[in-house]
């Protein structure tokens, strides 16, 4: 890559609030609004005091707080301080009369300080806290509020810093109220969080429900960047990159790496660098369209590194799978089913949909990111699920409404943000008789989804990780182990367990049982489940087996064809 293939444009004067000077410039974002609490508009807690609204500080200059104006088109509010400080917040700066560069403020309404403690939002420390002069900010957020942030009088406007609306506006007073529209779906209790800043992406659902003093996309270094893929062309994609450093910006340059995964790491196959890198800056590249992870990174800050999600334009072939069905649910744990990303590359699931083809509902219309040859568990109790498996909460998407999967046979459609289907997955309890409440692992992903072959009943269910049948189960014919040979139950800690292994092509089912050298039944193991058995050399009874030769009987079925393996063991005493 050479280059010429970057254009990089320097100035970001489209920004609202962006202005510069000789001691740095001046970039001013509401980073996060939560208009709908839980509880009633005119409850304490609730819509009287928990409504909020962030704003962080992304230039190279302080931002004085004085003179600090809030309006909807109408209303106008005046930012100031906190009367007191707060001791849940302790925590949290008052009485500042400047915002630092890379630091955050959150507006609460005034009636905050009095909801009962129980109430109190987890507020990021070293947050600047203001409030409005008056009951309620703007007279009470409604869903499709939007607003102004500016310095000026509350009838003149001196400066733009910030705007939440649906459209452009030009700033003036007394016209009509502004508008920005929250999602028809949005839960109470969530916010709305911009999904691009510089680059004025739309505005969707916080993955966190509520996180105010944290701006998420902000290093704690200062360093922001956002991408934004545009179209394939040519064999390659069309990607604009922006960064800034939200403070004096240090000696550092910018590039973007290709990297080819191995088995040890990666390996650089590809670099251009963005040199020198002056204030904020936005740039164009193309990346040849290959199944390689792109990343972009800081020469003198190696540790800073974005991984660049192109999957809402370009994703490698057969990407994302459906890999576990979970239909029938429980007191404990809802239903659920994961999705697997097979590919080198991350894959945002965000607008993708689920469902049959006569009704379908939206996977999560927040970022959703698959990492490379990982999981993702769709669930439709988030929380419920989280506490019966807590390792994994961190790869776990609950969608805005839920589609119910029935127990005995359903289909299971996914499709991408564009409405192409991805995959097409089936079960029914006709496959499996002796499926009870366990999960339904992917054994063959070469093996179309909506056939029997292509699941097996799992062990035990495994979500957000490999499963447990497909070492057993992606077989292309049965196979029956054991060992040792002979072995010794006798107590003298050797050999004193025989080890049965089964492999299971996906379809057929097996029964294991061990008969004596006189053919009467000793010991009759659980349905095959698992690949592995042990046997203690004991009868159904719990008396010890008699010494000498026995067999290990596998009755295997595979629809109306059945038929058998023996193997022969030797038991010493």
């Amino acid at each position: 890559m050479q280059h010429n293939s970057l254009r990089i444009l320097l100035s970001l004067c489209f920004l609202i609030g962006m202005s510069g000077n000789a001691r740095g410039y001046e970039f001013v974002s509401i980073t996060e609004i939560l208009k709908d609490p839980v509880g009633r508009e005119e409850a304490i807690p609730g819509g009287r005091s928990h409504e909020f609204i962030e704003f962080t500080n992304l230039g190279t200059a302080p931002l004085s707080l004085d003179s600090l104006l809030l309006c909807d088109g109408v209303s106008v509010d005046s930012v100031v301080q906190l009367p007191e400080s707060l001791a849940i917040h302790s925590d949290c700066r008052y009485n500042a009369s400047v915002l630092p560069p890379g630091k955050t403020a959150v507006i609460l309404s005034p009636d905050y300080p009095r909801a009962p403690v129980s109430s109190a939002m987890d507020i990021a420390p070293g947050s600047v806290l203001l409030t409005v002069n008056h009951a309620r900010i703007l007279g009470g957020l409604a869903r499709d509020d939007g607003l102004i942030l500016y310095k000026g009088t509350a009838d003149f406007i001196a400066r733009g810093l910030a705007a939440l609306s649906d459209s452009a506006t030009d700033f003036r007073l007394d016209t009509d109220r502004l508008r920005h529209s929250s999602p028809a779906d949005l839960i109470e209790g969530t916010s709305l969080i911009p999904s691009g800043v510089m680059m004025k992406e739309p505005w969707v659902p916080c993955p966190e429900r509520q996180t105010p003093g944290k701006f998420e996309a902000l290093h704690r270094s200062g360093w922001l960047a956002e991408f934004k893929p545009h179209r394939v062309f040519d064999s390659s994609l069309v990607c604009s990159v922006a960064i800034l450093h939200a403070a004096p910006l240090p000696k550092a340059s910018a590039w973007w790496i290709e990297t080819a995964p191995l088995s040890s790491g990666s390996r650089v196959v590809l670099k251009d660098e963005v040199h020198p890198l002056e204030a904020p800056a936005i740039f164009e590249i193309r990346l040849p369209l290959d199944s390689v992870a792109y990343r972009l990174c800081l020469a003198e800050a190696e540790q800073e590194c974005w991984d660049i999600d192109l999957s809402s334009i370009w994703l490698p072939p057969d990407a994302v799978g459906i890999s576990e069905l979970f239909p029938r649910a429980t007191d404990h744990v809802p239903e659920w089913f994961e999705l697997t990303n097979r590919s080198p590359v991350p894959v945002d699931i965000s607008g993708w949909s689920f469902g049959t083809h006569e009704a379908s509902e939206t996977l999560s219309t927040v970022p959703a990111a698959i990492p490379p040859r990982d999981f993702l568990v769709v669930t439709r109790d988030a929380s419920k699920f989280c506490a019966f498996y807590p390792a994994i909460k961190e790869a776990v998407v609950q969608p805005p409404r839920w589609r119910t999967l029935r127990n005995t046979s359903d289909t299971l459609c996914l499709w991408d943000r564009y409405g192409n289907l991805v995959e097409k997955a089936a079960f029914s309890s006709s496959w499996f008789p002796e499926w009870t409440e366990e999960s339904l692992e992917r054994v063959d992903f070469t093996i179309d989804a909506s056939l029997p072959g292509a699941w097996s009943i799992s062990r035990s269910p495994t979500p957000g990780m490999p499963g447990t049948a497909i070492d057993w189960r992606h077989v292309s014919r049965p196979d029956l182990r054991i060992g040792p040979t002979p072995f010794t139950p006798d107590g003298d800690g050797t050999d004193d367990q025989l080890l049965v292994e089964i492999k299971l092509p996906p379809g057929y089912r097996a029964e294991l049982t061990v008969v004596g050298f006189d053919g009467k039944v000793l010991w009759e193991f659980p349905r095959v489940s698992e690949a592995s058995y042990m046997w203690r050399g004991v009868d159904m009874d719990g008396r010890s087996a008699p010494p000498g030769p026995f067999y290990i009987v596998a009755d295997i079925t595979n629809g109306e064809s059945s038929y058998r393996i023996r193997n022969q063991g030797i038991l010493w005493r």
